[in-house]
């Protein structure tokens, strides 16, 4: 599934204040404004709320997870295609040992110390074991069983992000950590090879799929307010290079999208030209459907409440809204206004008939430390608007 990895968003806010967006906004880009759909319902206002080489993967046997994995009794009320959706942990270290489990709790997984989460899909989680300023071997086990999928090591390398597909790991790794720039690579979960999709010849800070795993996208240069992107083809592995405004957030087979913070933008991934452009929205998460038609996405200050200077009241409000990708249009199913507390969208956990929203809006570990390892979640039919709070408790271990 193709969305947001929000533990980009402190990078963003950091963008914002870089190019004075949080304040004056910004010009649109070139293409065509998003207009809102006509509402086909009222929206909810919720009530408040309390290297092409192939290498062998080298190394010894991976250390297996710390604690193992855990089974609960699932979690029977969910909707269809929702009970064994994966989620792990992503934070800072601070959070460490970091977690890992289904949304039904069928399964649990703690990662052993030293290593870092980068992605969960499909009953896999990936992280990269820390050394020091080396990050440089990538582990990808099963979250059932704890067992290693595959393993691969770099010694010396720096591997900064990685994202699951069916069959392989796609990730961006620095061969040497002091001295080189990020090549974006693919690891096949059943043979082991690593094989080269882009060389490593450019700094890149970004890696995103699309839904139906085909299109892999990688964010070149330094997080600006305009910035380049690889557009990789899977899996012939050609590639082209187009620049856009903001920051790379999710992608389709079609369409590439992109935040400064206060717009969003759209992409046509053919031509690499704009597509339309949605102003004034706060983007705190999202994801497109699997057939890459349609986009839900949260946006609004949440809980940031200093982050909206200069924008509509409207665009403060903790939205839950669906995007037409072909022309922007949008149509809000959830909306709280200002001030009270909101939901948080967590994409991972969420597809294409159901959107599972956290109580109350902030980043999944800081409300599973809140909770002492549990987290509500309510649960939003994307097809009818209806609302089910606390339709889930999470646990996180």
């Amino acid at each position: 599934m193709g969305l947001v990895n929000w533990k980009r968003w402190h990078s963003l806010l950091a963008l914002a204040m870089m190019a004075g967006l949080a304040v004056t906004g910004c010009s649109a880009a070139a293409g065509p404004t998003a207009q809102p759909s006509s509402v086909r319902s009222s929206p909810i206002t919720a009530q408040s709320q309390e290297p092409s080489s192939t290498t062998a993967a080298a190394g010894s046997a991976a250390s297996t997870a710390s604690t193992g994995t855990t089974s609960l009794a699932p979690t029977s009320s969910l909707p269809e295609g929702l009970t064994n959706k994966t989620w792990v942990e992503l934070g800072s270290e601070a959070v460490a040992p970091y977690a890992a489990g289904t949304l039904d709790n069928s399964a649990h997984l703690t990662l052993p110390a030293g290593e870092w989460p980068l992605d969960a899909a499909d009953g896999r989680v990936a992280s990269v074991v820390v050394h020091g300023t080396t990050r440089d071997t990538l582990i990808v086990r099963d979250l059932t069983t704890g067992a290693v999928v595959a393993r691969y090591q770099h010694a010396g390398a720096l591997i900064s992000h990685a994202v699951l597909g069916s069959s392989a790991a796609y990730f961006l790794m620095q061969p040497d950590a002091a001295t080189s720039p990020s090549g974006v690579y693919a690891l096949d979960l059943t043979t082991g090879a690593v094989t080269t999709l882009a060389a490593p010849d450019v700094e890149r800070n970004a890696l995103v799929l699309s839904p139906s795993g085909q299109t892999l996208v990688a964010e070149v240069g330094t997080m600006t307010a305009t910035s380049s992107v690889d557009v990789i083809r899977l899996p012939s592995g050609s590639h082209s290079r187009f620049e856009v405004k903001g920051v790379a957030q999710l992608t389709s087979d079609r369409l590439f999208v992109t935040t400064d913070t206060i717009n969003l933008y759209g992409y046509d991934l053919a031509t690499g030209r704009p597509a339309w452009t949605i102003p004034d929205v706060l983007l705190q998460g999202a994801y497109f459907t699997s057939d890459g038609s349609r986009i839900v996405m949260q946006t609004g200050a949440g809980n940031a409440t200093g982050q909206g200077r200069g924008l509509p009241r409207s665009a403060l409000e903790n939205r839950i809204s669906i995007v037409d990708a072909a022309t922007g249009a949008t149509h809000t199913l959830l909306a709280v206004p200002q001030g009270k507390p909101g939901y948080f969208l967590w994409a991972e956990l969420s597809n294409d008939r159901a959107a599972v929203l956290l109580t109350p809006a902030d980043y999944p570990q800081e409300v599973f430390q809140a909770g002492h390892g549990t987290a509500p979640a309510a649960v939003l039919n994307l097809a009818m608007g209806g609302l089910t709070p606390n339709a889930v408790m999470i646990t996180e271990r």
